[in-house]
């Protein structure tokens, strides 16, 4: 799981963002179905997010520790998922 976000949050544009979030939710929906759900209806864009503000300040603001406290735990993912 934390592979997963890394991959959406490095990556250098939104549109790679967007892209890698659907690989990642079609990815999950074999073992975690409610978790792709989550992404794919309301996490995700909140994830992306990042990619509004200004180059240089993405790094600092870009984090798993975003979900950690969200809707993720909630599905057990949120930790070694």
């Amino acid at each position: 799981m934390a592979l997963l976000l890394k991959e959406i949050t490095d990556a250098p544009t939104l549109e790679e963002a967007r892209e890698a979030l659907g690989h990642g939710v079609e990815e999950l929906s074999k073992r975690y179905p409610e978790v792709a759900r989550m992404l794919e209806e309301e996490e995700g864009e909140e994830i992306l997010s990042v990619y509004a503000l200004p180059k240089g300040h993405r790094k600092r603001m870009r984090s798993t520790n975003m979900l950690q406290g969200g809707g993720l735990r909630r599905c057990g993912a949120g930790r070694g998922g």
